[in-house]
């Protein structure tokens, strides 16, 4: 499987980013494929770095050229879809051995920075001649290339592609490559020798990884094996966020637990801050085992419905909790009894009923965020239990129920208005626009600009000097789980900073006590 994402620069969000299609590379002799980039500024950089070995001829526009399917779109002659420039493949010097620089090779044995070979530079010597781009601005432009434009992902074939423009690039592509990825059984040999810490490349991969993504237990192809988990965890010291799923397993055992126990409180590693628990059974109590291995859970996403009773309260402090199926009042109190004074962000994909109210009372007045999925009347009085929120977000609007008074404090107001549960108006929308006295942003999904209220809503803003976004990534894409200092938070590679502000700090903890001696040090 492959890697997988405060107030931050527009361009750097999910939403800012071009596309490259990924080359490949035939047996020799045979025609080859080079990057192709639907990105002026992307393509001029890559011509540049690439500069003496680039004939003038190399990229053009070749529309009327190129083969199209019966939807009108051009194809390349393996039936890919292309994007904007097609480049000429008339330079083999540029590529490294004959492999399938694809998705699927990045943790096999024929990836040339994974497992077989584990330099830190491309293969090709003939790279070397390439002009530098400064590092600063390589960085850029992988930073601005890094998320896709629809899904809010990373975009692997790119970071893939740019990981063999040239040696300077290299390392840059792959820790951003290797920021988030998602392990499977079938992928989990080549993702260990990527990692592989007998190796100074290995360690460092393994250094750059902040969010796992895993399943674990049996019956599945994608399944990892309890050991196979932990080897996993055991090379990803710096970890920030953990996404797992449970397949066919109702708890871990003693043994599992003792060994998550002493990976976790290993001097060595990062504390693990950001939690989603996105598939287990009804009655499993894996979550309750989870915060116990790591009670520094500030972030936590619960994606299943749970029943099995809480033990004793946990010593976690919640910064933010998403919970998609309501759990029980008893389950709820748990979750929250150690975060009083810190929980900051909420979202409930099911609205809390009246049992809640007096957990709602005590918690809702330091809310600064609130996401809700239904919008109904229920929610609104869950609302007035918040009154000092700065963001609230509303995932699917009423069709005749109205937003009413909303908190005067509110600075960013999200909304979606998806075909299978659109308003017939966003009269009150806009309306609610022109009452609220610190708004500074308003964002939407893309589809509501063709709203015939979308007009309106756009000329209140504008009047009121109020940024409109009609650029809100679908609701299963998630933030970025970092402290927020202003709403909204959005996902970007900005975020990357503060998960490696706290790499770095346990870095320098374990170089103050001694017990990093020789190890790699994250940079």
């Amino acid at each position: 499987m492959l890697p997988t994402a405060c107030e931050v620069p527009r361009e750097r969000t999910a939403r800012a980013s071009p596309s490259i299609i990924c080359f490949r590379s035939t047996a020799p002799g045979t025609k080859q494929e080079l990057p192709r980039f639907d990105s002026l500024p992307l393509f001029a950089a890559f011509a540049l770095c690439q500069a003496p070995a680039i004939p003038a001829d190399w990229a053009k526009p070749n529309r009327s050229e190129r083969p199209t399917d019966p939807a009108g779109e051009p194809h390349d002659a393996t039936g890919s879809r292309q994007l904007g420039f097609r480049l000429v493949p008339t330079l083999p010097r540029l590529l490294p051995t004959p492999l399938q620089a694809s998705a699927q090779t990045l943790f096999d044995g024929t990836y040339p920075m994974c497992s077989s070979s584990l330099r830190s530079s491309p293969p090709s010597s003939d790279m070397l001649s390439a002009a530098i781009l400064p590092v600063e601005l390589v960085s850029l432009i992988l930073e601005h290339a890094y998320y896709d434009r629809v899904h809010g992902k990373p975009d692997v074939d790119t970071l893939l592609a740019c990981a063999l423009v040239s040696t300077s690039w290299t390392w840059p592509s792959q820790r951003l490559l290797f920021h988030s990825v998602a392990v499977r059984a079938t992928s989990i040999q080549g993702f260990m020798d990527a990692i592989n810490p007998e190796h100074e490349l290995g360690r460092r991969r393994g250094d750059v990884v902040r969010i796992l993504e895993a399943s674990v237990g049996k019956l599945s192809d994608r399944a990892l094996s309890a050991p196979g988990f932990l080897a996993v965890l055991q090379r990803c010291p710096r970890l920030y966020a953990l996404n797992v799923r449970l397949c066919a397993l109702h708890e871990f055992d003693k043994d599992t637990l003792a060994q998550l126990r002493t990976i976790a409180r290993s001097k060595r590693r990062t504390p693990l801050r950001a939690l989603s628990l996105m598939q287990c059974g009804v009655q499993s109590p894996v979550l309750y085992q989870l915060l116990d291995v790591w009670p520094t859970i500030q972030f936590l996403r619960i994606g299943v419905e749970l029943v099995c009773p809480p033990p004793e309260p946990g010593g976690f402090q919640l910064y933010e909790l998403a919970i998609h199926r309501m759990p029980s009042p008893d389950i709820l109190r748990w979750l929250l009894s150690g975060s009083a004074d810190s929980l900051q962000i909420a979202e409930f994909r099911d609205i809390p009923g009246p049992q809640l109210t007096d957990l709602l009372t005590r918690h809702g007045p330091r809310l600064r965020s609130l996401r809700l999925m239904p919008f109904n009347m229920r929610a609104t009085a869950v609302i007035r239990l918040c009154p000092n929120l700065e963001e609230l977000v509303l995932f699917q609007l009423s069709t005749f129920l109205g937003l009413g008074a909303l908190p005067q404090r509110l600075e960013h107001l999200s909304f979606r208005n998806y075909t299978w549960s659109s308003s017939p108006s966003l009269e009150t929308v806009v309306a609610t626009v022109g009452r609220l006295p610190r708004l500074r942003i308003v964002s939407c999904d893309p589809r509501a600009e063709h709203h015939q209220d979308f007009p309106a809503l756009r000329g209140k803003c504008a009047q009121r000097g109020i940024e409109l976004c009609a650029d809100a990534l679908p609701i299963w894409v998630v933030d970025d789980p970092i402290p927020v200092h202003r709403f909204p938070r959005r996902k970007s590679v900005s975020n990357f900073v503060l998960m490696n502000q706290c790499a770095e700090g346990a870095v320098r903890a374990c170089a103050a006590d001694g017990t990093m001696e020789n190890e790699y040090q994250p940079g």
